[in-house]
């Protein structure tokens, strides 16, 4: 059985790089109880109306799902869901997702040559070099695309940033054997569907 690590909230004397760190050497899963019960919270006590800047639109494999965006500690962003779905995004890489595998926790390691490494509960399933990220004028003049070229079989993620500065859409490869991972804020996912 592997362990379960559980994220304590970040402080300042604890970067979060290295809490993802430690998680990948030891093949834990990662958790955040303080978006878990944040969610639960506005659940309870809010309404449909007050949580709609915070929902997003999670597509993956087949499924589909609501998620709430966390800050946590300006370090860490918590897609969650009261259901036990975590993406950890950390302002340009997807760094870690819970409750996409039965295998375990995904976690994505990035060293400063450009190199991500996927894991699976604890096993690697690829290892590919990323360049550096690129911005384009997006589908409308006020927005921009970030995107960032991987090698095969991971491709090409990207970022999209509306016209307040705000991030609309998140596309990446988590995983070589399934399609991308994406994050749509509500705003948008409600114009598409």
């Amino acid at each position: 059985m592997k362990p379960s690590c559980l994220v304590r909230p970040l402080t300042r004397s604890v970067p979060a790089a290295l809490v993802l760190v430690l998680a990948l050497v030891h093949g834990c899963s990662i958790r955040v109880p303080q978006a878990e019960g944040l969610v639960t919270l506005w659940r309870a006590r809010s309404s449909a109306d007050e949580l709609e800047p915070y929902r997003w639109e999670l597509q993956w494999a087949g499924r589909v799902a609501s998620v709430f965006a966390v800050d946590l500690d300006g370090a860490l962003t918590a897609f969650t869901s009261p259901d036990g779905l975590q993406i950890l995004l950390d302002g340009w890489q997807i760094r870690a997702a819970e409750g996409l595998f039965s295998g375990g926790a995904l976690l994505i390691e990035v060293a400063t040559s450009g190199e991500r490494s996927f894991t699976v509960g604890g096993q690697v399933v690829a290892r590919v070099q990323c360049g550096q990220w690129l911005s384009s004028n997006g589908l409308n003049a006020d927005t921009i695309e970030h995107s960032q070229h991987c090698d095969d079989p991971i491709g090409t993620n990207t970022i999209h940033v509306g016209a307040t500065g705000d991030i609309q859409r998140i596309q990446f490869r988590i995983h070589p054997d399934y399609p991308p991972l994406i994050l749509e804020h509500s705003s948008l996912a409600a114009v598409t569907e």
